[in-house]
């Protein structure tokens, strides 16, 4: 048994514990309390810092890393014409170099867990090779110019993906994404989800994640409808009108406790129908602001009971993949909210929305030792949570499954 000491060790589950110690066997929390009532074990004192659950990153795109500082801030139709081609020959490879690098500025980050939308490549072997908890959400776009390009495709190539690289259970994770209600045909949709609960698998999908979205999915008409048309997409010529709960009501997507990216735009009764069927959003706050959207419901959304945590998006929209960027960028533009919900939007909620909340999120007994640590300027001094938040340290070290990252 190894005790890890540090001048306080903030479960986020409950209040903070200073001189405080986590004991840890082989991969799992054991005791966590006073350094001093913990027993014996192999001491590492971690000095004047704060130890938590590492940060849960629930909604990125790892693949496009290498586009960070390419493409300026500008409304979101117009950058996603600036994205490469999917079918260049040279994507593949800068997907994958994009993907080293993802998984590598996760890390040192703080990042133990991240939830990401796979669009291509064989990624499932990256991701095992790496220390970084990652759930891959192998995605959908109905006609795509590359495979999967509807559902047979997609089944053949999850069965492909998960048999050439192996998931370890609770490391390397597969997931479902049908990409958005736009971008894929209803009845791809409804297959996928059936998949999904066929194989137990989590669900995500992006969800009015602009303005446009709403006037496309209801009316069929404005930006979104001229943008679908100009790239002769398939869903240009073939969509089903209705609402957006509606659509995803149809497609049974509310019955699988789904991960929505996004979710910009979005109405009181939507927001309590999605708390009721037990959604979760991922709310991705500094990609929101490149994209100069309208400000976000977060706040709401938690108040209404709707579990609502934090993603980067990538970094062709925004400059690191740090959740504790992320929070510390809520704060300042937020500056009544306490510390204490931001920190657990970036961990336990985050950990909700990819379904692993019983395994990581928090420090409790039984949970897998997954633990960052932070300096902070002043311990011992006011709030502890306001000090992580308000700081400027980036975090020290990480622990995944009581393995020190790095060594």
């Amino acid at each position: 048994m190894t005790i890890y000491q540090a001048k306080y060790v903030f479960p986020v589950s409950s209040p903070p514990i200073e001189n405080g110690g986590l004991a840890v066997d082989q991969e799992r929390i054991v005791a966590v309390g006073r350094a001093r009532d913990l027993g014996l074990g192999r001491l590492v004192d971690l000095g004047n810092q704060v130890l938590l659950p590492g940060f849960v990153n629930a909604h990125t795109h790892l693949e496009l890393s290498l586009l960070r500082g390419r493409i300026p801030p500008q409304p979101f139709l117009q950058w996603l014409r600036q994205l490469p081609p999917p079918n260049r020959s040279s994507r593949d490879e800068e997907s994958v170099q994009g993907v080293r690098l993802g998984l590598a500025e996760c890390l040192a980050s703080g990042v133990s867990c991240v939830g990401d939308i796979c669009a291509t490549g064989p990624y499932l072997a990256l991701r095992r090779a790496s220390p970084l908890r990652s759930v891959c959400f192998l995605e959908l776009i109905s006609g795509a110019k590359r495979p999967p390009r509807n559902p047979v495709e997609y089944r053949e190539w999850l069965d492909r993906e998960t048999k050439a690289a192996k998931t370890k259970p609770l490391h390397t994770m597969v997931g479902i994404s049908p990409h958005a209600l736009y971008s894929v045909l209803p009845e791809h949709a409804a297959a996928l989800v059936a998949l999904a609960a066929e194989r137990s698998l989590p669900l995500a999908i992006h969800l009015l994640e602009i303005a446009a979205e709403r006037e496309w999915l209801e009316f069929g008409t404005g930006e979104l409808a001229e943008f679908l048309e100009s790239i002769d997409h398939i869903t240009a010529k073939a969509r089903t009108l209705g609402p957006a709960m509606k659509r995803l009501d149809l497609a049974g997507v509310l019955r699988r406790r789904p991960l929505l990216a996004h979710v910009n735009y979005v109405t009181d009764d939507e927001i309590d129908q999605l708390a009721r069927c037990g959604a979760s959003v991922a709310y991705c706050p500094r990609a929101h602001h490149y994209f100069g959207h309208s400000p976000h419901r977060w706040q709401e959304m938690l108040r209404r009971g709707l579990n609502t945590c934090v993603g980067t998006d990538s970094l062709a929209s925004n400059k690191t993949l740090s959740v504790l960027d992320e929070l510390r960028f809520l704060k300042k533009e937020n500056p009544m909210v306490e510390a204490a919900q931001l920190l657990r939007m970036g961990t336990l909620n985050g950990a909700a929305a990819l379904g692993l909340e019983r395994h990581i999120g928090s420090l409790e007994v039984g949970k897998l030792a997954d633990f960052v640590t932070v300096p902070i300027e002043e311990p011992g001094r006011g709030d502890l949570a306001e000090a992580i938040i308000e700081g400027t340290q980036p975090p020290s070290g990480l622990w995944i499954g009581g393995q020190a990252v790095g060594e």
